[in-house]
């Protein structure tokens, strides 16, 4: 873990356009292009202190279905 992205999440990975449901019940804090690279990226925020990110949903001529605040 010394690379500028690391984390201590859990990745899962499945093939593109695969259904993604939360975690968790939550909002939708972020829905767009990550800051870290070109691919799109959901963040859901299930409290004060819990989120949960779900990182390259789609490619770019695909936008995930939700917003923020859903």
């Amino acid at each position: 873990g010394n690379c500028a992205h690391f984390h201590r999440g859990i990745d899962i990975a499945t093939t593109i356009y695969t259904p993604i449901r939360a975690a968790g019940p939550g909002k939708v804090i972020w829905a767009g292009k990550s800051p870290y690279d070109s691919a799109w990226i959901v963040i859901i925020a299930h409290s004060t202190k819990l989120e949960s990110w779900y990182g390259h949903v789609a490619n770019g001529s695909h936008a995930p279905v939700v917003h923020a605040g859903q």
